[in-house]
């Protein structure tokens, strides 16, 4: 005896009724014993019981299965745009790699050219982080060289370092500026004007600097200290410093490199993107592998409950037929009972539906399948 779904108090309780319809239809000679086409009204009881039953288990499992294909398809339809999305950016990164290849095959024409005419040495460049540290350190020895010229004005101290600040990051900024421009083949008429001020402007800050710092040397009126050569040699460190700034950033700028960066910097960013983008793909497809696994056990689930239903309806149906011949005065089993009333499962507890209408299609949805796609006459 098998006890499955209908619970073990249902079932002793539909034990007995079928039991207690057989023996009442036996005694009252139903079914016939000659019949062969038709089943008892006990039978067909059953089998009325036995398909509500079942459209209940089918009823329950729709509306989780919906639930569970309403999950399926908002992660599918992720997954489906998340490979368009990686087509089209793989596509774009071919056509990235390829005008980078061109440029760099240009460069290469236009550098061999260049170590013709100049040789070698006008391809040396400084390391960017060395660049970096020399500046800041420029940045930081301006402040006890300038400071001194700004205490004259009697200002508070904060508003002293703020105004040597201001002079350090001017003269290391212009300077930074002045390398770019030079490194420039052919600059333009505002690129050269840009040059004149970024020249200009701070040889007038060191000379005015000078000015307040000679008339302070002279206020001092010491011995041995010479006013000119005082201010002489801070215009020469200023220049000097001014210079080898100047210098470096020069070194430092690759106007090649720059146009390698032009085609370099957009290859890089879709890279990024197709990576981030195929991590995110490949979390997306386990987590849908889980839930295909899911569905399909909890589907098996049912059927199996499905099944167990179906046993324990064709055990009462024997039940019934055992008590209907235990009723029966002539001891003699009709034809009919050779056949059994068939318990079939609904179609919606055997297959599962992954038809999701609303997930995009991939070659209609991307626009680079469908530009490649060949036109159909």
């Amino acid at each position: 005896m098998v006890i499955g779904p209908v619970g073990p108090i249902r079932w002793y309780f539909r034990r007995v009724q079928a039991r207690r319809r057989g023996r009442y239809d036996g005694a009252q000679g139903v079914p016939a014993p000659d019949e062969a086409a038709m089943f008892p009204p006990g039978e067909f009881r059953l089998k009325q019981t036995a398909d509500r039953e079942l459209q209940k288990l089918a009823r329950n499992w729709s509306l989780r299965d919906g639930r569970l294909k309403g999950r399926y398809c908002a992660k599918l339809r992720e997954v489906r745009l998340l490979k368009i999305a990686a087509t089209e950016m793989e596509y774009e990164q071919r056509r990235l790699k390829a005008a980078h290849d061109d440029s760099l095959n240009a460069i290469g024409l236009e550098q061999k050219v260049r170590r013709t005419r100049r040789g070698p040495e006008h391809e040396w460049r400084m390391n960017p982080i060395g660049y970096a540290m020399f500046m800041f350190a420029v940045m930081v020895g301006e402040f006890p060289l300038n400071a001194i010229a700004f205490r004259l004005f009697g200002e508070a101290e904060i508003l002293t370092y703020v105004m040597t600040l201001v002079l350090a990051v001017a003269l290391v900024g212009s300077a930074h500026v002045v390398g770019i421009l030079l490194s420039l083949e052919r600059p333009s008429r505002l690129q050269l004007s840009l040059l004149v001020i970024c020249v200009l402007a701070p040889l007038g800050a060191i000379g005015a600097i000078a000015l307040v710092r000679q008339a302070y040397v002279t206020s001092l009126h010491r011995e041995g200290i010479s006013p000119g050569a005082v201010t002489a040699a801070f215009v020469l460190i200023n220049l000097l410093i001014y210079a080898i700034a100047t210098v470096l950033s020069y070194l430092t700028h690759d106007p090649i490199a720059q146009q390698i960066r032009t085609t370099e910097t957009p290859l890089k960013h879709v890279k990024r993107q197709l990576k981030r983008v195929q991590r995110r793909q490949q979390k997306l497809e386990i987590r849908l592998q889980y839930m295909v696994a899911s569905r399909q056990k909890s589907l098996q689930a049912v059927m199996h409950e499905g099944q167990m239903l179906k046993n324990e309806f064709e055990e009462l149906l024997q039940e019934y037929r055992m008590a209907n011949l235990e009723g029966r005065t002539e001891k003699t089993m009709p034809p009919i009972f050779k056949d059994h009333p068939e318990f079939s499962l609904p179609l919606t507890v055997q297959v599962l539906d992954w038809y999701c209408p609303e997930v995009p299609d991939l070659v209609s949805t991307s626009h680079v399948l469908t530009s490649t796609r060949p036109e159909t006459l």
